[in-house]
């Protein structure tokens, strides 16, 4: 994806089981992203599933903005920015 924007968002008591993990906002494989005015809490997540944050960078992602969020009661991070081998970060 290449431009995009995630604003006024009002997420809340999301999480479960997924074996693959659970984030309310995940970023992967895309550029000129902003996400801002979010409201995030209490994201979940059940052990030993990974995950359970708010915001997550995944991987290959460039030229992004993360701004006037608000992140609160996360089982795991609050804004997470993983690196992927070889790719642009």
């Amino acid at each position: 994806m290449n431009g995009g924007t995630i604003s006024g968002c009002n997420l809340h008591d999301n999480g479960g089981t997924d074996p693959s993990g659970t984030t309310d906002i995940m970023l992967a494989s895309c550029n000129n992203i902003l996400v801002e005015n979010n409201t995030i809490d209490n994201q979940t997540r059940v052990d030993p599933n990974p995950d359970g944050g708010g915001i997550d960078f995944e991987g290959a992602v460039t030229n992004s903005i993360v701004r006037n969020n608000i992140v609160s009661d996360c089982d795991a991070y609050g804004v997470f920015f993983c690196g992927t081998r070889g790719a642009p970060n």
